[in-house]
């Protein structure tokens, strides 16, 4: 008897939102730490074991190769034993089940969950360059359901879809806020990178949530003595009376075009590498097996400390090494007094004089590139850290570029590469994942907001270029792995496209009128979960929907009219044919619709699902993309045609026979174009 009331009490306790919340959110801080720990101890390990060999060279590069080559194998082992679906990021999954809370189950197991966690301390402890921001995001969800199917269990009650969706909005925020300790950028930038709309009600769940998960990470850091008290995660000492002149603005925003362009390309490249490996590594043994190993031992011969690795600082951690690159010291002039700590990172091997540029350099390029390959093993990863880190790099190599170019500063105050380093870290990751909430993440990390104005700039900057030229990092992986989801609308698709040029016609109804017999053949024929109900087939007045399985039971009771002891939806989704496609595209999104059926006067006269509208969404991009091409390559013919009727004093005939030329280019490229746009 006091076993079931304690039981009873719990799901009570856990029926109380502010409970169920700060239950989560303590549970997910404990876990972040616990992770760090773990793998702060692997990376530790991999470097003892590596300096206790240093006498003998290739013995140190083995064993230095070895160890991280066995844990990154054990994390793809572990990873695709356990549970497969736990490989990735886990964010373009969140994104699919926030669609869809009740569908898609089999990513949020318990299985998923322990796949997640044992594979990321693994592939971490490797020091390959992958976060675990978007792991634990995944992380996050599972136990945000875990917890409801304990609710549901004690009770006996089901949870409905709606408030699932709002528990899990709540949970991607922990996830990120329990990384960083960055409760108000964790909020933001789960809601950038997993909801299209975002109910304002749900603000309090995620905050409240995110506030309790990043205190007690940040907590248990000062009881375990690695913290004095509570404070930032990447403190920086940039000084406030003066932290950058009006004339350095222009440096800033060439970090945005830069980190822009570079984070398009990034996507671009990772896409293109997920299409060649399957071609280079046929098998599944292949890639589950040899790739990964081969992917983790050419990055730890790259970053070597004994090699290559001393120009990079390859023997420091992720956190080690933003720590660096946010020092507020130049690198360029050790010597000056001021810079106190600069002597101690000396001892460590920090880079100076020539040096510096070349070992900046090189550690963009080599993270840049493996940060992408990284992502194609089949693990856990993240990356949102590693983007962060190669753009406090570059952003690092601008800043000590503009100390070398104006080494008296700006009216009489020395410039700070570390706030350079800040500026390049929010505006790449923002680029890559198409959020500005990074500068919001950059301001908790380091405890000033004194580059507030470049940072948003920067990260701006960045943004317009990046969605310019690529979708999002997270979005790509959608569309790689076929995930059911709906995608954005670009500006031209807005208002030119109505329901009544994509919409199906042909649409299997049932009318009100119909015996067993006829109900049994139109669920035989068709596989469809829902159906239309309709007056009469001669009107085909709609009179609301019905699932198939209400249409099942109503034929084993064995009625003579069968729809008059089934439960009906009077007011299903209904658009005219006129309807715009941002309409539909903002309804579809806003209620989370699968269906809408299109009427006329009441009557039906089609329907549209998420496939039709994806279709014409994917389908309008195709087609503008070739009208542009078509619109360009028209162009430049015109302009090379009249070029050279200029320059040349051709006789008429000559002319004529130059237009007859240029007719028949562009007849050959409108077929070509034609050919294409069947093809698609």
């Amino acid at each position: 008897m006091g076993l079931k009331t304690l039981t009873k009490w719990i799901a009570l306790a856990l029926a109380n939102e502010w409970f169920y919340l700060f239950l989560m959110g303590t549970m997910m801080a404990i876990l972040s730490f616990a992770i760090d720990f773990l793998i702060e101890n692997l990376q530790e390990v991999h470097y003892i074991i590596y300096a206790s060999n240093s006498h003998s060279y290739m013995v140190s590069l083995m064993m230095w190769v070895l160890f991280a080559s066995v844990l990154v194998l054990a994390a793809v082992l572990v990873t695709k034993t356990i549970a497969p679906k736990a490989s990735g990021s886990g964010i373009p999954e969140m994104k699919t089940i926030l669609r869809s809370p009740g569908l898609h189950k089999e990513f949020v197991t318990w299985n998923v969950l322990v796949a997640k966690l044992l594979g990321l301390v693994m592939a971490l402890g490797s020091r390959l360059p992958i976060g675990k921001e978007g792991p634990f995001v995944h992380v996050a969800s599972i136990v945000a359901i875990l917890l409801c199917k304990v609710q549901n269990l004690i009770l006996r009650k089901r949870i409905e879809d709606a408030r699932m969706t709002e528990l899990l909005s709540a949970a991607c925020a922990i996830g990120v806020s329990c990384c960083f300790g960055a409760p108000i950028g964790g909020v933001l930038f789960s809601i950038e990178v997993t909801s299209t709309y975002f109910a304002v009600r749900d603000y309090w769940r995620a905050f409240f949530g995110s506030v309790m998960s990043a205190l007690v990470f940040r907590i248990l850091a000062v009881f375990w003595k690695d913290e004095e008290t509570l404070t930032a995660l990447f403190r920086t000492n940039f000084r406030v009376d003066f932290p950058f002149d009006p004339q350095e603005i222009i440096a800033f925003v060439v970090i945005g075009i830069v980190s822009g362009l570079a984070a398009a390309n990034f996507v671009a490249f990772h896409k293109y590498l997920n299409k060649k490996i399957p071609l280079m590594f046929k098998s599944q043994t292949q890639r589950e097996m040899i790739y990964p190993v081969l992917v983790a031992a050419l990055y730890s011969i790259m970053t070597f400390p004994g090699g290559l690795g001393r120009l990079i600082a390859g023997e420091l951690t992720d956190k080690q090494a933003i720590m660096m690159l946010f020092d507020n010291a130049t690198w360029s002039n050790p010597d000056t007094t001021a810079f106190i700590d600069e002597r101690q990172f000396l001892a460590e091997g920090k880079p100076t004089g020539a040096n510096l540029y070349v070992s900046l350099t090189l550690f963009i390029v080599l993270q840049y590139l493996a940060a992408a390959v990284a992502q194609t093993v089949p693990y856990p990863c993240g990356i949102f850290m590693p983007v962060f880190m190669v753009g406090a790099a570059f952003g690092r190599l601008v800043g000590e570029s503009m100390f070398a170019w104006f080494p008296m500063g700006f009216k009489g105050q020395l410039v700070i590469p570390g706030g350079y380093a800040v500026v390049g870290a929010a505006a790449f990751a923002g680029g890559v994942t198409h959020t500005i909430s990074t500068s919001v993440i950059v301001f908790e990390l380091t405890g000033q907001i004194s580059h507030c104005l470049p940072v948003l700039l920067a990260v701006l900057v960045s943004n317009a270029i990046a969605q310019y030229f690529a979708p999002s990092f997270y979005d790509s992986i959608i569309t790689q792995k076929k995930l059911p989801h709906l995608p954005d609308l670009r500006s031209y698709q807005n208002y030119n496209t109505c329901v009544e040029n994509f919409m199906k016609r042909d649409v299997a109804v049932i009318h009100a009128m119909a015996d067993a017999t006829q109900i049994r053949e139109i669920l035989g024929r068709h596989k469809y979960s829902v159906f239309p109900l309709i007056d009469s087939v001669e009107n085909k007045v709609l009179l609301g929907s019905i699932t198939r399985t209400e249409l099942s039971h109503s034929v084993e009771m064995s009625m003579p009219r069968p729809l008059d002891s089934a439960t009906v939806n009077a007011a299903p989704a209904m658009i005219t044919e006129k309807t715009s496609l941002h309409r539909v595209h903002t309804m579809f999104s806003l209620l989370n619709l699968k269906r809408a059926w299109v009427v006329n006067g009441g009557r039906l006269v089609g329907i549209v699902t998420t496939s039709e509208l994806t279709e014409e969404i994917v389908g309008t991009a195709r087609k503008f993309n070739l009208d542009q091409r078509a619109r360009s390559c028209s162009s430049i013919a015109s302009e090379d045609l009249e070029h050279r009727l200029i320059e040349s004093d051709n006789s008429e005939d000559d002319f004529e026979e130059e237009e007859v030329h240029f007719q028949r280019s562009s007849f050959n490229f409108n077929q070509s174009h034609n050919y294409k746009r069947t093809d698609l």
